[in-house]
């Protein structure tokens, strides 16, 4: 296994022709990375983009972690926080606090509402057949 390291360009955001499929992502410090799922792929979530937010403890809750991307993407689009298997995310003890998110062994996703309902229409098909 090779370790490669992916800086962001100028304006703070990563080229998804870095990205590989299945891939591991580590950022350290005080930030987190998600990757921004914008399209689906054989019924998948497939990250398009990585955005790269800096949270403070006050900050790291869904709320806060959402306001962050809509900044940084600079658009107002609905988003869902997923876990990797494409399972939203929601507001709860548990997920509030920068130790959640900066869990090394989980990945998240930043999916767009639209593309987190065509996934589960996709999924609910899949367990009815």
């Amino acid at each position: 296994m090779t370790t490669s390291q992916f800086f962001p360009e100028r304006a703070g955001h990563f080229s998804c022709f870095d990205l590989r499929p299945r891939g591991h992502y580590e950022v350290h410090g005080d930030d987190i990375a998600l990757p921004v799922a914008e399209q689906l792929n054989q019924g998948k979530l497939r990250p398009a983009r990585m955005v790269v937010v800096r949270l403070l403890e006050f900050e790291a809750t869904i709320t806060g972690i959402l306001a962050k991307i809509h900044d940084a993407l600079q658009c107002e689009d609905p988003f869902v926080l997923t876990d990797a298997q494409g399972n939203e995310i929601v507001d709860s003890e548990g997920t509030r606090g920068s130790k959640y998110w900066r869990q090394n062994a989980k990945k998240f996703f930043a999916v767009p509402e639209q593309v987190f309902h065509q996934f589960q229409q996709g999924t609910k098909g899949k367990k009815q057949t």
